[in-house]
């Protein structure tokens, strides 16, 4: 009797650990790495970190991150303030995006799709949803060239702006801007002006963006 009820608790502890592991993944993964390469000291995250100091030695200092699964917002400060950037993918080296030995945030995110801000119009078809136009675009550096002022847009090829952008003036709340049309990509988000997009490696190449807060 004893000997069943030991096989019976050794499978339930199991059962358990596999839920366990199952509901991790279920909220996405993401491994961060002091240096560039996915080398040094490493911290694996299945859930947000509102302070990397809680990492022990990891605030400022992550280089480069490997993403498992899931959709991840990393931030500049402690929760989730300041410059933020949204990764669905591995980044060898966090040097060409600004955010080298700065973040100090990290977060899942359900899946930029699902979380936009999307409008349908009367006949059910998704739009670009142009109110409050908070954002003035500019096709060169330092505000200058060819400029719009704009709200969301799923396609900057409706604005005649697509891999256009190099300097963005933000009016007001915090903005998501992606490579791809439909928020897919690399995206970054910012809540204040942006002289140059060249130091995020963001240059001629935002096809989308959306106020995220």
């Amino acid at each position: 009797m004893r000997s069943a009820l030991s096989v019976l608790a050794a499978g339930l502890v199991l059962s358990c650990a596999f839920i366990n592991d199952a509901m991790a993944q279920g909220r996405g993964g993401l491994t961060v790495y002091r240096e560039s390469d996915y080398r040094g000291d490493q911290r694996r995250l299945d859930r947000e970190v509102r302070d990397f100091r809680d990492l022990g030695g990891l605030n400022d200092k992550v280089s480069s991150l490997r993403v498992d699964s899931g959709t991840w917002e990393l931030c500049e400060d402690a929760d989730f303030r300041g410059r933020c950037m949204t990764v669905n993918r591995d980044v060898q080296d966090l040097a060409g995006s600004g955010f080298d030995d700065r973040l100090s945030s990290a977060r899942p995110v359900a899946d930029r799709n699902q979380r936009g801000d999307m409008r349908a119009n009367d006949r059910g078809n998704v739009r670009d949803n142009n109110r409050g136009g908070g954002v003035t675009l500019y096709a060169d550096i330092n505000y200058a060239g060819a400029s719009q002022d704009a709200g969301e847009s799923r396609d900057f090829r409706n604005l005649d702006f697509n891999d256009t952008l190099s300097s963005i003036r933000i009016r007001s709340g915090t903005w998501e801007f992606c490579e791809d049309a439909d928020f897919r990509g690399r995206c970054m988000t910012f809540d204040r002006d942006v002289p140059s997009l060249v130091q995020f490696g963001l240059n001629d190449r935002i096809s989308s963006m959306r106020r995220v807060r």
